[in-house]
């Protein structure tokens, strides 16, 4: 049964081919009541412009619990998504609200998956290193390409107008350490978020054969330097013990961050 919540997103996945939608993403989003929510699938580039939301903004949605098992799991019903924050919130108030779903490891979150069945949440690497995969096939299947290429019956015209969905030619993953009962822990994880993926696009049509170095910049160095890096983790559908990296954020190392950690509803 469809409820309507007020959602603040967290991320959104990179689309992939779907047979029945076309393209899909899955985003990830915290209630008001500091609920996670899994909401899958939204066909993200197939809505009307009013209703593509951006990271960090609030939002209004019907959405009710999916056959999927995990708890945070729930599918949405699009035609009621409303935008209730003009422009995305700021970092103090980000972390404000995604603090209480802070893991210090690993570990410790899927220690919590196995009590509580708990899919999703974010953890605090202790280092990282960006590697990077060449994809078997650098193009969609005939199959694949022709689920991205349908037109629907009712599709608003900025949709008809869309670029087809572009297949990313590498995998992104980070090898990172956490730090665990006083032992470092190493772990590699597989990066699906739509801003990961989108940078690698930009870096690769500006920089041509040095976007590695542009993209290792961003994801490595000025994450390291200049930012604080967390990854926001949830578990595969299949393999319910299996985690990705669905998210990152990246607040910049500074005072105000710092301090606002543990001061929700600071404004600033």
């Amino acid at each position: 049964m469809f409820k309507e919540e007020n959602l603040f997103i967290l991320t959104k996945t990179y689309p992939l081919p779907s047979k029945d939608y076309r393209e899909h993403t899955c985003v990830a989003a915290i209630t008001e009541e500091g609920q996670l929510r899994r909401i899958y699938p939204i066909p993200f580039r197939l809505l009307d412009s009013g209703k593509q939301f951006k990271r960090w903004q609030w939002i209004s949605a019907e959405v009710e619990r999916s056959s999927d098992k995990r708890p945070e799991s729930h599918r949405i019903n699009t035609d009621t998504i409303k935008i209730l924050s003009n422009k995305p919130l700021g970092w103090p108030e980000r972390m404000s609200i995604i603090e209480p779903q802070i893991f210090n490891s690993l570990g410790e979150l899927d220690a919590n998956r196995i009590s509580s069945g708990q899919s999703l949440g974010i953890i605090h690497p202790t280092s990282y290193q960006l590697e990077i995969e060449e994809e078997k096939s650098r193009e969609w299947t005939p199959k694949e390409l022709a689920n991205l290429t349908k037109d629907g019956l009712f599709d608003p015209e900025e949709v008809k107008n869309r670029k087809t969905l572009r297949k990313l030619p590498y995998r992104f993953y980070y090898r990172y350490q956490c730090s665990e009962k006083s032992e470092i822990v190493e772990y590699r994880h597989l990066v699906t978020d739509w801003e990961a993926g989108m940078l690698y696009l930009n870096c690769a049509e500006k920089y041509g054969g040095k976007w590695e170095e542009k993209l290792r910049g961003k994801l490595e160095v000025e994450f390291s330097t200049k930012n604080d890096l967390y990854f926001l983790m949830g578990t595969m559908h299949r393999f319910q013990d299996q985690w990705l990296i669905v998210g990152l954020i990246y607040p910049p190392r500074n005072k105000i961050i710092q301090g606002a950690l543990f001061r929700p509803g600071l404004n600033v």
